[in-house]
């Protein structure tokens, strides 16, 4: 009798299921990147424009 090596559902849905909450806390994690950089960059924009405006009136 030939013996057929293969997985099983149930180990099929427990990978399936890791791999969603894997995923699922990186969405989080990208989105707590993303909105710490868009913060920065308005802090540099804000920056750029007070220097701007202050060499502006100091000349």
């Amino acid at each position: 009798m030939i013996k057929i090596k293969a997985f099983t559902l149930i180990e099929l849905l427990v990978v399936v299921a890791i791999i969603g909450i894997l995923a699922a806390v990186d969405v989080v994690a990208y989105n707590g990147h993303t909105a710490s950089a868009k913060e920065k960059d308005c802090l540099n924009h804000y920056a750029t424009l007070k220097r701007l405006i202050n060499q502006h009136w100091t000349l």
